[in-house]
């Protein structure tokens, strides 16, 4: 990973993001100094506005080489905050859109053919950003990853330049297995 490098997750809410940004920050890319243990968010991202989102961008590309972040609603705002990112590396995940609406009337008791539509209309914004940004883009699907994890994993660590040992892989591995993924186990952690 010799050069500096912005890589932004994007997809929607219950969509597959937190798998992406769990496996970037298990091979070693920083995703935030305040990420929550199970949607694998920067919380310094949260309610803040564009000016603010803009700041952090900026100090935190001071701060390292290579970073990164996963925040769903950032289709909304990418190309208000676009030109404060250091060489985007953009991390397009698409899930199934029933499975998505399913997930939004388990954790947010949305009736189905609501959340399939609003799954549809953030999905919409996502391909707005894939379609109109002009940088390395990497397309992703989510249950594909799951059924071929190390083809996805592959895909992953070239996309980032980054060479995985046995070890790491090991630790990608146990991460996505299905079901199991929400919390993050270090490389070396107990």
């Amino acid at each position: 990973m010799g050069q500096k490098k912005t890589f932004i997750v994007m997809g929607v809410s219950r969509g597959g993001t937190s798998l992406v940004a769990g496996c970037l920050s298990l091979m070693g890319v920083n995703i935030g100094d305040n990420v929550d243990e199970f949607s694998h968010e920067d919380r310094d991202f949260h309610g803040k506005s564009v000016e603010a989102i803009r700041g952090l961008i900026e100090l935190k590309s001071t701060q390292r080489d290579v970073w990164g972040w996963k925040y769903p609603h950032t289709h909304d705002f990418y190309f208000k905050i676009a030109d404060t990112i250091v060489n985007p590396h953009l991390i397009f995940v698409f899930r199934d859109i029933l499975a998505v609406a399913n997930a939004f009337k388990r954790h947010h008791d949305l009736a189905l053919e609501k959340g399939m539509r609003e799954a549809w209309h953030r999905y919409g914004k996502t391909i707005a950003v894939a379609e109109k940004a002009d940088c390395p883009k990497l397309y992703l699907s989510y249950e594909k990853c799951l059924r071929e994890q190390n083809a996805y994993l592959d895909a992953l660590a070239e996309f980032c330049d980054i060479s995985l040992d046995d070890k790491t892989r090991g630790a990608l591995m146990e991460f996505i297995t299905p079901g199991q993924y929400t919390r993050l186990k270090h490389v070396g952690a107990d």
